[in-house]
């Protein structure tokens, strides 16, 4: 029997992992966890009260809107995978349609109506009609697309716009489906230009918020700790330990002052940091941890991350740059 701290809050799956030795639960540290955030709960909550209205002639269709690394495409997956499972929350299903998995074929009702005739286990079918008849079949009644023309390059922008006016067709009696569109700001910007698009998707836009330094990100930090099947407490909620994830998760753009945070980056430090933590004969994390993960993922054990250029946390509300500021934790 091994003796665990009273205060040591694992989830119960977590905890019946750790009789395991190290490496096992090294190993572990690094499976798939999703954790629910305010943004991502109310976008969740939006979604589905979307694909809860009963199908008719017109079908209303919404946005997700986040910088990259927010989260977007997790999240969206998540949907998916909820909406297929028996007995879901979900309405209907979705079927998810990533449009840069194949950059060869930007044609937004072909990889739509593959992606219907994969999920269904008929991926012979190549007409709108089959298509149809499978989303009445099992009960589609959302279509994700995500990245959708998140593009710059001349040679294809002019059918990435084709693309996105072509969307319009789902919202029709024929198809009767929502649509929900996935994408950073600049192409909330590009939607909201377009008359035909902004009537469609204006009224229900999700955003999710960018990382900063807050209680929210230590609410998600402490959420994610609960799933590592570590002996001991880690402190993870510290504001030195959260200032510290927060700036190694920072991603600037070319050149950029400013950044946000990438849920990617803090996901895939901290599960490394823990895992590092039980490789290396340790029960538990802080922020030195954390710091000498970041040096070894980067090859930098030589840099001290102290002298890694500053950067600035852009604001939520409006854009601003600002400075992080320390939460008030009790």
């Amino acid at each position: 029997m091994i003796d665990l701290p009273h205060e040591l809050d694992l989830t119960p799956d977590t905890k019946a992992m750790i009789h395991l030795s190290a490496i096992e639960r090294a190993n572990a540290c690094a499976r798939d966890i999703w954790i629910e955030y305010p943004s991502a709960f109310l976008a969740s909550e939006c979604a589905k009260a979307l694909i809860s209205l009963p199908r008719g002639s017109y079908n209303p269709g919404m946005m997700l809107i986040g910088k990259s690394g927010a989260g977007k495409t997790r999240l969206v997956k998540r949907w998916i995978d909820q909406s297929w499972e028996a007995n879901s929350s979900w309405a209907g299903r979705l079927v998810y349609v990533d449009m840069s998995e194949n950059s060869d074929n930007l044609n937004v009702l072909k990889r739509t109506i593959e992606e219907i005739g994969k999920k269904c286990g008929r991926p012979e079918i190549r007409t709108v009609a089959q298509a149809q008849l499978l989303i009445r079949e099992f009960d589609i009644r959302g279509i994700v697309i995500d990245e959708l023309g998140e593009t710059e390059e001349p040679s294809v922008k002019r059918r990435w716009k084709a693309n996105l006016l072509a969307v319009r067709g789902f919202a029709a009696a024929s198809w009767r489906v929502n649509l929900v569109l996935v994408g950073i700001p600049a192409f909330l910007e590009v939607v909201m230009l377009s008359e035909p698009l902004r009537s469609r998707f204006a009224n229900r836009c999700a955003r999710l918020s960018y990382w900063t330094n807050s209680e929210d990100l230590a609410a998600f930090v402490l959420g994610y700790a609960r799933h590592m099947p570590m002996r001991q407490i880690s402190a993870v909620t510290t504001d030195k330990f959260i200032e510290t994830l927060l700036q190694f998760s920072l991603a600037p753009g070319l050149e950029a002052k400013t950044a946000v945070a990438s849920l990617r980056s803090i996901v895939d430090l901290l599960r490394e940091t823990f895992r590092q933590a039980l490789l290396h004969g340790k029960e538990y994390i802080d922020e030195n941890d954390l710091t000498q993960t970041y040096r070894r993922m980067g090859g930098n054990m030589g840099l001290d991350p102290k002298d890694r250029p500053k950067i600035t946390v852009l604001s939520e509300s409006d854009d601003v740059p600002k400075r992080a500021t320390p939460s008030k934790k009790a």
